[in-house]
């Protein structure tokens, strides 16, 4: 079976319209989730680079869709954040739209990885977000990032609910990374190249 290198990752598109999407020439893998999630923090940590993603300390700052290119085999596409993202509302349509354009057709995505707040659960958005890839039967798997800020007793709570099904990630503790890179290989056929 054919390796995927995490490692061999860089930016290369950043779409902010339709015209700027790259062609479908390889399986994409999307990263949805609210603002202030650490979707960016994420990527770094399953790419070993701490740069590659940009992280702020200002919720909603990416405003586009992120294309990376993973070891020439995927595109790992980070969206915008949603929920309260501090653009101009002009602005957050806009992106808005161009997410949903871009999700409407593109729906032959390999897996969406649904980044949430451990400490908050699911939100009524991120709900919504899987409804809808159920309705249009996308492969979809929650990630319940920083679970090094939750107790022991709120852990397992947690995956009492989401089960083993959904991933349990924490970048300052690396928790999580081996589960979620062989999750993404798996939606696309791919093994693991062991790097770390």
């Amino acid at each position: 079976m054919e390796k995927i290198n995490f490692r061999r990752a860089k930016l290369a598109v950043a779409a902010h319209t339709k015209a700027q999407i790259p062609e479908a020439l390889r399986p994409r893998i999307i990263f949805a989730g609210r603002s202030n999630v650490g979707k960016s923090s994420l990527i770094n940590l399953l790419t070993g680079q701490k740069n590659l993603a940009r992280v702020s300390q200002t919720p909603g700052k990416t405003q586009s869709l992120l294309f990376f290119d993973i070891d020439e085999k995927i595109w790992l596409v980070d969206l915008p954040g949603y929920g309260y993202a501090k653009s101009s509302y002009s602005k957050k349509e806009a992106f808005s739209d161009l997410v949903s354009r871009f999700l409407e057709l593109h729906s032959d995505l390999s897996l969406v990885l649904l980044i949430i707040d451990s400490r908050r659960g699911l939100q009524k958005d991120e709900g919504d977000f899987l409804a809808w890839a159920n309705a249009h039967n996308i492969p979809l798997r929650i990630v319940c990032n920083k679970i090094d800020q939750l107790k022991q007793s709120e852990l397992q709570k947690l995956k009492s609910q989401f089960g083993k099904q959904a991933l349990y990630t924490s970048v300052p503790k690396r928790r999580g990374l081996n589960e979620l890179r062989q999750a993404i290989a798996d939606a696309v056929g791919l093994e693991v190249l062991p790097v770390d």
